[in-house]
């Protein structure tokens, strides 16, 4: 979604003004796979000491939605109106401001953050720009945490290919190239990947006994195969 793109900016603004417009929720069994991704992110986020934090993409799944209460301030941005309406009108949290904003190039001044989060916003950006926005907006020694998806698996592939409707037409899962770029704009970034041997019971419609998140964890994690087969992953710098 770079400047010289402005079809594809278009094209997400319309996608997701009409999601929220039509109040349509796209949930899937498979991601019955994913439960430690989503509750680790949120525990990754509220594990950071920040006075100011910057939520890209804000929606159905923002934090502001989340949580009740928060020491930080919270400015969720969305390129689409409808998501920023639906986040005006559902947010759980007094100190959240929501506003219509593109993640390349946002309002906000230098340094204005310690904290710039998302969760499946990165693969609908242009990474380069976005990573570059991002650290313009960060305070020295500012963090990030963001929740993605990932194109390594072959099988979520096929899933992709047959559900074609509920996502945009330009999002792209994020490659080992994608991590890599992310990677060189932010030191010390670490990842951890999620979703592989979880998938089987999620198929069936059924969560996961914690036994088999382990052997993910350490299957993708500590043995190094996260970057081939993983379906997701948090992209974070930690606390120190």
């Amino acid at each position: 979604m770079t400047d010289n793109k402005p079809d594809r900016i278009k094209a997400e603004k319309e996608f997701h003004n009409a999601r929220f417009a039509d109040g349509q929720k796209h949930s899937s069994r498979y991601y019955l796979a994913l439960q430690y991704w989503y509750s680790d992110y949120f525990l990754k986020v509220l594990n950071v000491s920040a006075s100011r934090v910057l939520e890209l993409g804000c929606g159905a799944e923002s934090l502001s939605m989340q949580i009740d209460d928060a020491a930080f301030e919270l400015d969720s941005i969305d390129i689409s109106e409808e998501a920023v309406n639906y986040s005006r009108a559902n947010t759980r949290l007094a100190n959240a401001r929501f506003s219509v904003d593109d993640a390349h190039h946002t309002r906000f001044s230098d340094a204005s953050f310690d904290l710039v989060i998302g969760r499946g916003i990165l693969h609908h950006l242009d990474i380069s720009t976005s990573c570059a926005e991002i650290r313009r907006v960060l305070k020295p020694g500012g963090k990030v945490v963001f929740g993605e998806p990932l194109d390594c698996n072959f099988l979520i592939n096929l899933y992709r290919k047959l559900t074609p409707n509920i996502r945009t037409r330009d999002e792209k899962p994020l490659s080992r190239e994608d991590l890599d770029i992310i990677s060189s704009h932010f030191d010390q970034l670490e990842i951890t990947y999620y979703g592989f041997l979880t998938l089987g019971p999620a198929v069936l419609g059924l969560q996961s006994p914690h036994f088999l998140h382990i052997l993910d964890d350490v299957f993708l994690n500590k043995l190094g195969m996260g970057r081939y087969l993983a379906w997701a992953c948090l992209l974070f710098t930690p606390e120190h």
